[in-house]
């Protein structure tokens, strides 16, 4: 059972340019819409770029739930509140999720998605050291940033991970600190971000321009996963960046970035 909408809630957003056409990037399972911001300010010059974090992410609000359709839907409030109807979207992970429901359940307002590294199906469990590593530390706020960096490292030997975590870090005006995330609520929704985005009520699929990227060492996008992916988005192309893994945009950002510019604002060989 889905639950209920969160409504007339606004994400916390980052706003790059001022053009008429809108392009909206949509970070992963606990990123920040600052993760993207050397794309936002690629795309700047030539459109206006909105970078939200979702919800239980960042400085965006904490709420029970973390369906795909709840998340679509503080999507599409956020717009509303901004007075932007239709737009194009780049989502990564869990964000590519996000992006991939936002056009099935708002399918007039979605004029070309890009999906990296991720594709519309469920996936196994693979978070648990993280999520625990999160739970051990979080009754510390007696922990600055180097202490909770060295819990962190203890549990995960990541130090990439662990810097990624750390942005959601803050001191308050008390001198404690805190998170910036909703951990119980991510992790009671957990089952739900593994889940696949859902087709709406007379909207099975979406026939609007589509481009997958996928890092060509990362195996979230498989040849099995092709399949569920042209059932939902008929038009799509598949392409693999070299050399990348998962966090591809960040990896080969001079391969990323002009494929998602290109594609982005129409400049593509598919346009």
């Amino acid at each position: 059972m889905i639950p209920s909408r969160v409504v007339n809630q606004s994400l916390h957003t980052q706003i790059f340019g001022d053009a008429e056409h809108t392009v909206v990037l949509l970070h992963g399972l606990l990123g920040l819409g600052s993760n993207l911001g050397a794309i936002a300010r690629a795309l700047a010059g030539q459109c206006r770029v909105i970078v939200p974090d979702l919800r239980n992410h960042g400085r965006s609000f904490r709420a029970a739930g973390m369906s795909y359709p709840e998340l679509a839907d503080d999507l599409a409030s956020t717009l509303d509140a901004a007075g932007i109807g239709s737009v194009s979207l780049l989502g990564h992970s869990m964000g590519g999720k996000v992006a991939m429901q936002f056009a099935l359940s708002y399918p007039a307002r979605c004029t070309r998605l890009l999906v990296a590294d991720i594709a519309p199906v469920i996936y196994p469990p693979h978070h648990a050291a993280v999520l625990a590593a999160l739970r051990a530390v979080a009754d510390r706020p007696d922990a600055d940033r180097r202490e909770t960096a060295r819990l962190l490292e203890e549990r995960l030997h990541d130090p990439a991970l662990v810097g990624l975590l750390l942005m959601h870090r803050e001191r308050l005006p008390d001198g404690a600190w805190a998170w910036r995330l909703g951990r119980e609520h991510i992790e009671a929704g957990y089952g739900d971000i593994l889940a696949a985005p859902q087709p709406s009520p007379g909207h099975l699929r979406w026939e609007g321009p589509v481009l997958f990227l996928r890092g060509e060492r990362s195996e979230y996008v498989q040849p099995v996963h092709v399949g569920p992916i042209q059932a939902l988005f008929p038009t799509a192309r598949i392409e693999s960046v070299p050399a990348a893994g998962h966090w591809l945009h960040a990896e080969r950002p001079e391969i990323f970035i002009p494929l998602a510019r290109n594609f982005l604002l129409g400049d593509d060989a598919s346009a």
